[in-house]
């Protein structure tokens, strides 16, 4: 990956003895040219970062009813932290009830959580990560069942695995939402949170404005390219001063949707350097447009090769990351980041395991056909056979006392947290 010099000597961190720990590969037209090892620290606005290893975020659905952090939400997070987790990513918390997409989601909509979402991002951060909340609105896949309101979106285009048909928002139902992007951030700032995330991918509401495929409009929100990026870059801009000049921003985008009427990946090369002017720190990319659609490497690697040349800021990479030599491959490839779903719900310990080269103790994800963890707070018996981790005992038995609760990524949404799970389609993947 490539960056000016001004760039590569803002962003770079000193290692023992104040040496370097990037491997200097050359100079190319002034450019510096290098790569990173994944135990490398790095430093973003400011925010020092010990190495490349994140938990992403993924929707668990054990917060309590009101979306504020219930005990579990606790022992979760505070895990993977204890396992080395550079960064902890929540799972996406609701701006606002419309927005709320999942039963027992946590929630960033009211001022009231402030307290209880600060006591969750210090436990955290004393367990060893800082805790980046994601926020979102979920947008024509917020179900009427779980918000108790019409769902909504830029047009009446239905889900394609939903029969709701959405309200098209008016203009002033779009300033409305991007004030509660901007006031989640406020909420986030104002409960001690370092780092924030943006969830515009995987069809929720910022991209939907963006494709062309649930985007329909014909105002100043709709139709080009740029009116398609307005909505997206007006939630960034509000997220920034939500956030404060101190917050570190990212934004979790799709790198192009491989069907007919989606965005392509020049869409997302003119959106991506458009969010890092609107204030964006990290740009996170989704390899996959959505949970369901197999992941094809020769559509996503050259796009996301493509993004590299063309912002300067730090890049996420995901997607079944279950070996530490495939954090050093997305490495090698460009990205900054790795961000690792369901092999640190496996293994809360991964991260420290990867970073001190014990990669023959890692218990491997078995790639569940839906992924199973989030049912009873463990995977299947067959992913232990030398029993049960004792970094998973405090989850374990706060989950055993909780009526109901998990979300596996599936077609269809659970509208209750008890609800049966659904067969995944086979060759999809999820982080």
């Amino acid at each position: 990956m490539q960056f000016p010099p001004s760039r590569f000597s803002d962003r770079i961190a000193a290692g023992p003895a104040g040496s370097p720990r990037w491997w200097f590969v050359g100079v190319i037209f002034g450019r510096f040219l290098y790569m990173a090892i994944f135990s490398d620290p790095i430093e973003v606005r400011g925010l020092r970062i010990k190495h490349r290893i994140l938990m992403s975020a993924m929707t668990t659905s054990r917060a309590e009813e009101d979306g504020a952090p219930s005990a579990w939400s606790h022992a979760h997070y505070k895990a993977r932290a204890r396992g080395g987790a550079a960064i902890c990513f929540t799972e996406a918390t609701y701006v606002n009830q419309e927005g709320k997409g999942f039963p027992n989601q946590l929630s960033t909509h009211d001022d009231a959580h402030v307290p209880a979402l600060g006591e969750l991002i210090q436990a955290v951060e004393e367990a060893g990560a800082p805790l980046a909340v994601q926020i979102y609105h979920a947008g024509r896949t917020a179900l009427s069942a779980i918000t108790g309101m019409e769902p909504v979106g830029p047009s009446p285009v239905p889900h394609p695995t939903e029969d709701e048909v959405p309200r098209e928002m008016s203009e002033a139902d779009i300033k409305t939402a991007v004030k509660a992007y901007g006031d989640a951030a406020r909420r986030v700032r104002e409960a001690g949170g370092k780092i924030l995330e943006i969830h515009g991918a995987t069809w929720y509401l910022c991209q939907q404005f963006f494709s062309p495929a649930s985007n329909r409009r014909t105002d100043g929100y709709g139709g080009t390219l740029e009116n398609r990026m307005r909505f997206p870059l007006e939630v960034a801009q509000a997220v920034r001063e939500g956030g404060g000049d101190e917050m570190v921003v990212s934004y979790r985008l799709g790198l192009l949707e491989p069907f007919e009427n989606g965005f392509t990946v020049e869409d997302t090369l003119a959106l991506a350097p458009a969010l890092v002017e609107a204030g964006v720190d990290i740009l996170h990319c989704s390899r996959n447009a959505r949970v369901g659609l197999p992941v094809m490497p020769d559509l996503y690697n050259p796009a996301f090769d493509r993004l590299r040349k063309a912002v300067e800021v730090p890049l996420v990479a995901n997607g079944a990351a279950f070996e530490p030599s495939r954090i050093q491959a997305y490495l090698d490839g460009g990205a900054d980041f790795v961000g690792v779903g369901r092999a640190l719900l496996t293994d809360p310990d991964y991260a420290n395991k990867a970073l001190s080269a014990r990669d023959g103790e890692v218990i491997r994800c078995i790639e569940c056909k839906p992924c199973a963890y989030m049912t009873n707070s463990k995977c299947p018996d067959d992913a232990y056979p030398s029993g049960m981790p004792e970094s998973m005992g405090e989850i374990l038995e706060i989950a055993s006392t909780m009526a109901g609760g998990g979300y596996a990524p599936t077609a269809k949404k659970r509208l209750t947290t008890d609800a049966p799970i659904e067969e995944q389609p086979e060759g999809s993947s999820i982080s």
